[in-house]
C-alpha cells in the first residue's frame, strides 16, 4: 500500500512539472523579448547612421517578432524624449519593403529562408539590421542577439556595419562579445 501510495505521489508531481514546464519557458522567453526590445532601444542612443544620430523619431521595423514589437510600443509610449515609431512587418510585406524608410530593422527568429532575399533587397541601405539566429552576422546582418547562460549578449559584424556607414560607440562595442 505505502509503495502505491509513493508511486501515486510521483506520478502526480511528474504530471505537475510537465503541466509547470511550458508555462515557466514562455515567461522566460518572454522576458527574453523584454529585454532585447530594451537593447534595440538603447542601442539608438550608440548608434550612428550616415554619420548622424538617429533623429528622435526614428523608425523601428520589426519583422515577424509579435512579441518584441509589442515590448519595442510600450517602450517608445513610456520615453517622453523619443517618438520612436514601431512598424509590424510580416514575410509577405518583404517583396513590396523599402529599408530606406527605416533606421532599424530587427529580424525575428524563423526568418532563415528569406534571408537571401532580405540582405539583396536590404544590400545598399544605411539601416541598423540585428537578428537573433546563429550566422545572422554571417548572412549580412550587424547585431546578432545570443542567450549565454541566461543572459542575453550581442555580437557586432564591423564589416558589415561599415558596408551600411553607421558606427556604434566605442561604449556599446565593449559590451559586445567576440
Amino acid at each position: 500500500m505505502k509503495g502505491t501510495v509513493h508511486s501515486l505521489s510521483v506520478k502526480h508531481i511528474i504530471v505537475v512539472i510537465l503541466l509547470w514546464l511550458p508555462f515557466a519557458a514562455s515567461a522566460q522567453t518572454l522576458q527574453i523579448d523584454s529585454l532585447k526590445a530594451n537593447y534595440v532601444e538603447g542601442f539608438m542612443e550608440f548608434v550612428k547612421i550616415n554619420k548622424q544620430v538617429p533623429p528622435s523619431n526614428a523608425r523601428i521595423a520589426v519583422i515577424q517578432d509579435q512579441n518584441l514589437a509589442q515590448y519595442l510600443e510600450q517602450i517608445v509610449s513610456q520615453n517622453t524624449q523619443n517618438e520612436f515609431q514601431v512598424e509590424r512587418i510580416t514575410t509577405e510585406e518583404l517583396s513590396t519593403f523599402n529599408c530606406n524608410e527605416y533606421d532599424v530593422i530587427f529580424v525575428g527568429a524563423g526568418q532563415r529562408k528569406t534571408w537571401s532575399q532580405f540582405f539583396e533587397k536590404t544590400e545598399n541601405c544605411s539601416t541598423l539590421i540585428i537578428g537573433e539566429e546563429p550566422n545572422f552576422l554571417g548572412a549580412g546582418g550587424c547585431i546578432e542577439f545570443l542567450v549565454i547562460k541566461n543572459r542575453i549578449r550581442f555580437r557586432v559584424d564591423l564589416e558589415n556595419l561599415e558596408k551600411r556607414n553607421i558606427q556604434l560607440s566605442s561604449k556599446l562595442l565593449k559590451l559586445a562579445i567576440e
